[in-house]
């Protein structure tokens, strides 16, 4: 069976809990590709994520606040 692959992104600033989240929901069919191993370092975003897309079935966006009140 082949594997799902589904795009992980959130801020640096949520880097750990989206961490955390890849940790425990991967499986043995289901494998995240998370923002900070899928982009390379001096390309345009835009052309990563067209990249990304043809790759992965589905994306999830981890929404946190950014800045404490």
């Amino acid at each position: 069976m082949p594997k799902i692959k589904i795009f992980v992104g959130s801020s640096s600033e949520a880097k750990t809990q989206a961490k955390v989240l890849v940790r425990d929901l991967a499986t043995p069919t289901i494998e995240f590709i998370p923002w900070w191993d899928a982009f390379t370092p001096g390309r345009l975003l835009l052309d990563d994520l067209k990249s990304i897309k043809n790759e992965v079935s589905a994306a999830l966006l981890l929404f946190t606040p950014d800045i404490p009140a």
